[in-house]
């Protein structure tokens, strides 16, 4: 007969073979959405070679995040090197690998945690479930189908890195923990070690993982904040968590009084104030439970921005609910921490891991994979209830373990189904808009897709429409109603019949595509409108930002459709120019993505002062800068562009960073300077 140890081996062989075949339909599927620009888009990423130039320009080729994210860019192209291209299966298999690792760091966690519960039990003995308690936790966190995206969306690669390196932290605190309570050596540095050494790693990833010392202190509470430690033992551990958690959060906040545009800044460019979003996060953590508990395919989605805002305490009513059960929660969490540690934990851990992105921060209000560390909370406190229910009324251990089976099974089940939908983008749109007719993106990528592939354009028509009733503040998908239509009228070919109505007067939203002059005059007409309304009242967006790059290079590619829309293009951009409403870095690229088209109009001085005003609004854009030296260059401005390239070397910008595309650029400036005075001294000798 096995030993425990040895039967704990052979079933956490089995979750991990069980978790490999949930995801395996998924692995060979295509890049996707954000895929695109972070890698296919990212020519750092395509190494191919491992010298250290070329392996500094990926690790910092990233501009997300405060630290760009190098540990997670130089994985995605190492992982290009060693497939030498963009093949998807090596960077999924990747994914899925550490999707695993974090598993068993998840099970050695967890396996520690209920040691330290059960030990400080007021029964004073584990129960008789304890044994399994951190195999089916490990199970069930695995294959829960919320875990998806942060494994088959190649880019959330930097989620799930920054998660290993974070439980990793975890599993070195807890140990060095056990040794301080033990009374044994070493154990603050161990502590110290695991914390510090995890952040740092993590948010090399990304920046959730400076989380970490929080999980620590929940961990502290729940798991020792019982035990009977001496005065200076006590006082050790006080000053270590004031160390690795009070310090840096006081220096944030410190940071944040001295520059409220941290904060403040990016919400010039979203559709909701701080206060929105701040009372709208008590509803999206109760969505996040739902979906933890009760992880229906319906429910499930890539995005999920048709989640209503509260833009009060009753508006809707469950504002005020949500907020209240939250203080319940907490309440009820801090009153029983003796008597029922576990609750603590759950609530803390899940709490604490949303800290950041469910906080003041302007970020999105919902996205699945904020949850691949926070859920583990939920489903050990939801998973010690159970087992503990079921241990308390007796019911027969076969009975106990058919059920654990059935529902880890009922989750792999639903993450294999949602990883099919993943193996092709068409079948990945069709789910999305299926499950989410009411998400503006799920229409707005359906379109995108089926006009890259040159599919039905009447189809892609109509999903942009729709995408464009649904999300009031953009106008990607009426700039594209536009080109459209543009488009099909600049071909020659056989007009259909006007069949609706002449006196009517739809709304942009409900003109059908037809190949007739007036209607598709009509149409232009209408969204043209509609574009410039939404500049003029609605904040400047990330999305309205890359509209107007992505125009603007079309045209610099000598496109018919976007030249004839040129004039239209400049006057979108002023009009966004004369909104207040733009934050600091979307009106520094707004700018110099206007400059370059008043450059292609020949209108040189225009474009010459809108670009050094671009510079002068985001100084340290290395980018902009580079855009103005390019500029000075055609224009032969060649002290300028030196100038420009001297203050960047002055406030130490070129450093491991596209130092080899600035020397170059450098260079034909010199030469060009060389040029010019001797073509200066030839005709003074003359």
């Amino acid at each position: 007969m096995k030993s425990w140890p040895q039967r704990t081996g052979v079933l956490l062989v089995v979750i991990l073979l069980a978790s490999t075949l949930a995801y395996l339909p998924g692995l060979w599927g295509p890049f996707v959405f954000d895929d695109k620009p972070n890698l296919l888009g990212n020519s750092f990423v395509h190494l191919n070679s491992l010298d250290w130039p070329s392996l500094r320009n990926a690790a910092f080729s990233n501009q997300s995040g405060l630290f760009h994210r190098p540990i997670a860019s130089l994985s995605f192209a190492l992982n290009y090197y060693a497939a030498n291209g963009f093949a998807s299966f090596p960077f999924k298999l990747t994914n899925l690998v550490i999707h695993m690792l974090n598993g068993l760091l998840v099970f050695f966690l967890v396996r520690l945690i209920c040691t330290r519960l059960f030990e400080s039990s007021s029964e004073g003995r584990a129960p008789d479930f304890a044994g399994i308690l951190p195999l089916v936790v490990t199970a069930f966190w695995l294959l829960h189908p919320l875990q998806l995206t942060s494994v088959l969306y190649v880019v959330q690669r930097m989620n799930s890195l920054s998660a290993l390196f974070t439980l990793g932290g975890l599993l070195l605190f807890m140990h060095g923990r056990q040794r301080v309570e033990h009374g044994l050596s070493g154990g603050l540095g161990i502590m110290l070690a695991g914390v510090v050494g995890g952040t740092a790693l993590g948010v090399l990833c990304k920046e959730n993982a400076a989380l970490l010392p929080v999980y620590a202190l929940v961990l502290e509470l729940a798991c020792f904040g019982s035990s009977a430690l001496d005065k200076a033992r006590r006082v050790r551990i006080r000053l270590f968590f004031a160390v690795v958690l009070g310090l840096p959060a006081l220096a944030t906040v410190s940071y944040t009084i001295a520059n409220p545009d941290f904060i403040l800044g990016p919400y010039q460019s979203r559709t909701f104030s701080l206060e929105e979003r701040l009372i709208t996060q008590p509803r999206v953590l109760f969505y996040y439970i739902g979906l933890s508990l009760f992880p229906s395919r319906h429910a499930l989605s890539l995005y999920h921005d048709d989640f209503v805002i509260s833009t009060g305490l009753l508006e809707p009513a469950t504002t005020l609910i949500a907020i209240a059960a939250w203080i319940f929660i907490l309440i009820l969490s801090v009153l029983y921490r003796r008597r029922c540690p576990v609750l603590l934990l759950g609530v803390g851990w899940f709490l604490a891991g949303h800290m950041m992105e469910s906080s003041v921060f302007a970020l999105e209000m919902v996205h699945e994979h904020r949850n691949y560390l926070p859920i583990l909370g939920i489903l050990l406190t939801s998973t010690y209830v159970l087992l503990f229910l079921f241990n308390r009324i007796r019911i027969d251990a076969r009975i106990t373990g058919t059920v654990v089976v059935l529902i880890a099974f009922t989750l792999g089940f639903v993450t294999n189904s949602r990883a099919y939908s993943w193996s092709s983008t068409g079948v990945l749109l069709e789910s999305l808009i299926k499950h989410s007719p009411e998400a503006p993106r799920s229409h707005g990528y359906y379109a995108e897709e089926i006009i890259n592939n040159k599919g039905d354009v009447r189809k892609a028509y109509y999903h942009l429409q729709q995408y464009s009733r649904l999300k009031p503040d953009a106008i990607v998908g009426l700039v594209e109603m536009m080109r459209i239509a543009k488009g099909i009228g600049m071909v020659d070919g056989p007009k259909e019949e006007l069949t609706v109505e002449t006196g009517a007067q739809p709304n942009v939203f409900e003109i059908p595509l037809v190949n007739h002059p007036s209607q598709l005059e009509l149409i232009t007409r209408k969204a043209n409108a509609e574009i410039e309304r939404r500049l003029m009242e609605y904040p400047l967006s990330a999305n309205t930002a890359k509209t107007f790059v992505d125009l603007q290079n079309c045209l610099y590619q000598g496109k018919p459709v976007c030249v004839d829309m040129a004039p239209d293009l400049i006057r979108w951009m002023e009009l966004a120019l004369e909104n207040r409403n733009v934050g600091r870095v979307f009106r520094a690229v707004l700018l110099m993505t206007t400059a370059k088209t008043y450059s292609w109009l020949g209108d040189l001085d225009r474009a010459v002062e809108l670009a050094e005003s671009s510079v002068r609004t985001l100084p340290r854009d290395v980018n902009l800068s580079l855009d103005l030296v390019r500029l000075h260059l055609a224009l032969e401005n060649y002290a300028r562009g030196l100038e420009i390239i001297e203050g960047m070397k002055d406030r130490g910008e070129l450093v491991g960073y596209r130092k080899e595309e600035i020397n170059a650029l450098e260079a034909q400036l010199n030469s060009g300077t060389r040029k010019s005075a001797a073509g200066s001294l030839s005709r003074n000798v003359q």
